[in-house]
């Protein structure tokens, strides 16, 4: 059984996600009952957290195992693709912080050539005349090894002002598979030209100021390390996106229980009447405009309800069996970070009234990431 969710986040943006992205409207859906009464709510002391508060209809208190059938999940094997830092990787890094340093001089009429900076906007069509890539002041150095192999030598000899179209075939092995293999005709204006003094590599370690870094060999170190901790966090999102896609398809639903559905379904209408009052027209009108009619609405939230419920019953499963519990030292950092960055555009200026509204989803998100961190930790990962 397959169905979308949106990505676990790493744990320094959980309430980024889960403030913008947890209820059934979106970001700008705060109950019609809040957005009319918070303004004048003065702020209250921001330790004063109940949490989690986790409504009645939710807290599942049956045995889940009457509706939900989980894969194994003691020892599996999931197929995912972690990062490896590379020889590569660590010179791509120093020659990106060499050409930061490098003194530029802009050449007002003078043609570009290796290892010069170049600003141009550029358009990238398909075979099939579609737009793929468009960017306006994009900057590279002709030669390299940050960007594209080969794309930044089609821009030599081009001077500010000029405009070349030229193909280019990217690798079978990029990245992005909507354009492995593919072939884009690219349409360049160059804006600017600069000739760059780069600092050779023994001055430039020379003059940072990083503990434990004397000389080229220690600032390799240096980055290697800086390279590798972003990798392995990198990588252990990745294991939880693969983990929960395991469950995912592997879960069977056997039915959905009453109460919780109720609640959902509840709650999807709740963003209706929001909408409808800052949109000043009638619930149906609302439903009409942003739904099509009634009956697509009706299944939209049907498909909303039962998305919540899988998500929930996956993740409380899980955290029963493994005796794991929210960590309410992250959950109220998360919530303090929420509310100092996201209640005033919501309208919300009382941490309590905020925290009502958001505590369940953040709440889950944390233990969730919690319970998928658990089972990859017994997990073997092996490459796609």
């Amino acid at each position: 059984m397959k169905r979308k969710f949106l990505s676990i986040s790493a744990a320094s943006v959980v309430a980024a996600v889960t403030f913008a992205l947890c209820s059934c409207g979106g970001a700008d859906a705060v109950p019609a009952d809040t957005a009319a009464d918070t303004a004048a709510q003065p702020a209250v002391d921001a330790d004063a957290l109940q949490g989690p508060i986790i409504p009645d209809e939710l807290k599942y208190d049956f045995d889940l195992s009457e509706y939900v059938t989980l894969p194994d999940h003691a020892s599996p094997e999931i197929a995912c693709t972690l990062l490896a830092v590379t020889d590569d990787d660590v010179d791509a890094a120093i020659e990106s912080a060499l050409n930061s340093a490098a003194e530029a001089q802009e050449l007002a009429d003078g043609a570009a050539g290796n290892g010069d900076r170049v600003t141009y906007d550029l358009t990238g069509v398909n075979a099939a005349g579609e737009t793929v890539d468009e960017a306006k002041g994009r900057v590279n150095v002709i030669g390299s090894k940050i960007y594209l192999a080969g794309f930044g030598e089609q821009l030599i000899g081009m001077r500010a002002g000029d405009e070349k179209t030229f193909d280019y075939t990217f690798a079978d092995d990029y990245f992005n598979s909507a354009l492995a293999g593919q072939t884009v005709t690219y349409t360049v204006k160059m804006s600017k030209v600069e000739r760059l003094s780069v600092p050779e590599l023994e001055d430039y370690v020379a003059g940072l100021d990083i503990e434990g870094v004397t000389d080229v060999d220690s600032y390799r170190a240096y980055v290697r390390g800086t390279l590798e901790e972003a990798a392995e966090a990198d990588n252990a999102q990745t294991k939880r996106d693969a983990v929960y896609d395991y469950l995912l398809n592997g879960t069977d639903i056997s039915s959905f229980p009453q109460v919780p559905r109720e609640y959902y379904i509840a709650d999807c209408y709740r963003q209706v009447t929001s909408g409808a009052a800052a949109a000043a027209t009638s619930e149906e009108e609302y439903i009409k405009s942003q739904y099509g009619s009634r009956d697509a609405y009706d299944q939209y939230a049907g498909e909303y309800a039962a998305n919540k419920m899988i998500d929930d019953m996956i993740v409380l499963s899980l955290s029963r069996e493994y005796g794991i519990e929210i960590d309410r030292g992250e959950y109220e950092k998360q919530m303090r970070y929420g509310f100092d960055n996201y209640a005033s555009a919501m309208g919300v200026t009382d941490i309590a009234k905020f925290e009502k509204l958001y505590s369940y989803d953040l709440a889950m998100t944390i233990l969730k990431m919690e319970v998928l961190d658990t089972v990859a930790a017994g997990a073997s990962f092996v490459s796609e």
